[in-house]
C-alpha cells in the first residue's frame, strides 16, 4: 500500500516546480527570494518523498491517524480564494484576508486574536517585502482604481 506521504511529497514537488516556473519571468533580484523558497520547498518535498518510500507505513506512528479532509478542503478553498482575489484587491489586503480566514477557520484562537495576528503578520510581510527587500507585489485593480 502506498504511503500517503508519497502523494503529499509529489504534490509539493509539483507545487515547487510550478512556483519556480511562475516567478522565473521576474526580473533581477525580484525572483531570488521566491526561487529560493520554491527550491527549499522542493528539497523538503524530496526528503519527504525519499523518507516515505524508504520506511514502511506500518512503522510510522501517524500512519493510522485519520486524514483531516475537512481541514484540507478549507485550506484548498481559502488558498484558491486568495489566488482569485489577489489581482483585484492586491497582495497585502489579500494576504490579510487569507491569514484571517485560515486562523479563524483552523486555529483555536478567538476571532479577535486571530484577526490581530493576521494583521500583525500582514504588516510584517509588508515591511519585509515592501521596505527591506523592495519586492514589487501586485497592487490590485481596486487599489489602482482608488489611487488613480
Amino acid at each position: 500500500m502506498m504511503h500517503r506521504d508519497v502523494f503529499v511529497a509529489a504534490a509539493l514537488l509539483l507545487l515547487a516546480v510550478a512556483s519556480a516556473a511562475g516567478v522565473w519571468t521576474l526580473e533581477g533580484g525580484a525572483r531570488n527570494f521566491p526561487l529560493t523558497m520554491a527550491g527549499l520547498l522542493g528539497v523538503g518535498a524530496f526528503v519527504l518523498l525519499v523518507r516515505s518510500m524508504l520506511f514502511d507505513a506500518a512503522e510510522d506512528e501517524a500512519a493510522d491517524a485519520p486524514i483531516a479532509y475537512g481541514r484540507f478542503l478549507i485550506i484548498v478553498a481559502v488558498t484558491a480564494g486568495f489566488a482569485l482575489i489577489m489581482p483585484w484587491v492586491g497582495f497585502y489586503p489579500a494576504t490579510f484576508l487569507y491569514l484571517s480566514a485560515l486562523y479563524c477557520g483552523l486555529s483555536t484562537f478567538r476571532p479577535h486574536i486571530a484577526i490581530a495576528l493576521a494583521a500583525a503578520l500582514s504588516v510584517a510581510i509588508y515591511i519585509l517585502f515592501g521596505f527591506f527587500l523592495a519586492v514589487p507585489t501586485p497592487s490590485g485593480a481596486v487599489a489602482s482604481f482608488l489611487l488613480g
